[in-house]
């Protein structure tokens, strides 16, 4: 899957206008809300969720994939009687897995991009109805390959004997890297129920990073030493995301 980078970041912007554009009208209405639409709004907000990410330019020919799977948590503490959130983002993306079958063991080595991110909300008011929202976040990347092995059925028979023990040996850090990143997305809160205690929040984002080295596999048989079936690569963050998940609301008393 190719995508063109500047064709992108339009269909990007024409969505943040498609978004903005009815927020101005309802703007020459009600120029500022009522204090007290927002004195009923949550102060912690939870969302689990799930992430696709779309690589493009550059960094999809690097790391030869035109799609990336990935999960993640986010907490925001939501300021009472203003419109913005501040919270922390942790998620990962996962590529690239290698398993090794040998003497009744496997052997399993994988790529991961973890995501630690400072982020902020901006939900303004609309008479929409559902809650849109924007979103900016700062923070680090983390390129890492690491490798284990485990006797196959262990973990069977850990749980039937009750045995409590570690069933990973051979583990071994193959590779880390350290990356600046930002981004910018919208999204929406579409309400489960009337008292806004939960919604699904479905997000289009943008993700740029500085130039990381990482590993992708290579098109070969399984090797028995866990870096020879991967290359290391480098270069520089660009991805389109969609991430939908539940958010979960938490008042106080």
């Amino acid at each position: 899957m190719i995508f063109d980078q500047k064709k992108l970041v339009k269909i990007y912007f024409i969505l943040l206008l498609g978004l903005f554009s009815p927020m101005y009208s309802f703007a020459q209405e009600d120029v500022l809300p009522e204090l007290e639409l927002y004195q009923g709004r949550a102060f912690l907000n939870i969302i689990p969720e799930m992430e696709i990410g779309f690589p493009f330019g550059d960094f999809q020919d690097k790391i030869d994939r035109g799609v990336l799977w990935g999960k993640g948590i986010s907490i925001f503490y939501r300021l009472r009687n203003k419109p913005i959130d501040i919270g922390l983002r942790f998620g990962d993306f996962s590529y690239d897995h290698v398993k090794r079958i040998y003497d009744g063991n496997r052997q399993k080595t994988k790529n991961k991009i973890w995501n630690w991110h400072a982020a902020f909300r901006f939900e303004p008011f609309t008479k929409l109805p559902f809650q849109p929202y924007f979103e900016g976040s700062l923070g680090l990347n983390h390129y890492r390959t690491k490798t284990y092995t485990k006797q196959i059925g262990a973990q069977l028979f850990s749980i039937l004997f009750n045995q409590d023990s570690d069933l990973r040996f051979d583990e071994d850090n193959l590779h880390s890297d350290w990356t600046t990143n930002y981004g910018g997305a919208i999204g929406c809160y579409f309400y489960l129920n009337k008292d806004h205690q939960a919604a699904i929040d479905v997000q289009v984002g943008y993700r740029s990073g500085s130039t990381a080295k990482f590993y992708v596999k290579k098109e070969i048989s399984i090797q028995e030493v866990p870096l020879d079936n991967y290359e290391e690569r480098e270069g520089a963050l660009s991805m389109v995301s969609l991430k939908v998940g539940i958010s979960i609301m938490g008042f106080s008393n």
